[in-house]
C-alpha cells in the first residue's frame, strides 16, 4: 500500500507542475517577451517574439504530451480501484480534451503558420487560433485545479476512513 501513496503523491505533484508551468508561461513568459522592448530596447519586432513564444510553447507541449498519459492512466487505474469520483472524471475528461486541442491543433497550426511568416501571422485567421488557443490554455488550467483539488479531497477522504 506505500506505493499507491507514493505514486499518488507524485501525481499530485505532476499535477501542480503542469498547473505552474502553464500559469509560468502566461503569465510570466508571455508578459516578458511581449513587453522585451522595456528590457532591452526596441530590437525584437512583434512577429520576433512570437517566434520566441511559440518556441517556449512548443517545448511545453512535450511535457503536456506526457501528461496527457500520466492523467490518463491514473484516473483510469483510479476508476478501477473504485476511487470514483464524478468531479474527478469530468475534470479529467476536459483536461484530456484540452491538452490534447493544444498539443494536437493548436500549437502545430500556430508552428505552421509563423512558418509562413509575419503577414500569416497577422491575417484574421491566425488571430481566431491564437485566440483559440488561450482560451484552451486557460480551460486547462483550471480543469487541472479542479482536478489536483478535488482528487487530493478524494484522496484524504479516503485516508481518513482507514
Amino acid at each position: 500500500m506505500q506505493i499507491k501513496k507514493i505514486i499518488d503523491a507524485g501525481y499530485l505533484i505532476v499535477l501542480g507542475s503542469s498547473i505552474g508551468g502553464i500559469l509560468t508561461l502566461g503569465i510570466v513568459m508571455t508578459s516578458t517577451i511581449f513587453h522585451s522592448a522595456n528590457y532591452i530596447g526596441p530590437l525584437l519586432s512583434h512577429y520576433q517574439e512570437g517566434l520566441i513564444m511559440s518556441g517556449g510553447f512548443d517545448k511545453f507541449s512535450y511535457f503536456l504530451s506526457c501528461m496527457f498519459f500520466v492523467i490518463l492512466f491514473y484516473e483510469m487505474y483510479s476508476y478501477k480501484i473504485l476511487q470514483r469520483d464524478k468531479t474527478v472524471l469530468l475534470s479529467a475528461f476536459v483536461s484530456l480534451l484540452t491538452i490534447g486541442l493544444f498539443v494536437g491543433v493548436y500549437t502545430p497550426q500556430i508552428l505552421e503558420m509563423q512558418k509562413l511568416g509575419a503577414q500569416a501571422t497577422a491575417s484574421e485567421a491566425f488571430n481566431n487560433l491564437h485566440v483559440g488557443s488561450e482560451l484552451d490554455f486557460k480551460v486547462l488550467v483550471v480543469s487541472l485545479i479542479i482536478l489536483m483539488g478535488r482528487r487530493l479531497y478524494v484522496l484524504l477522504g479516503k485516508n481518513t476512513k482507514s
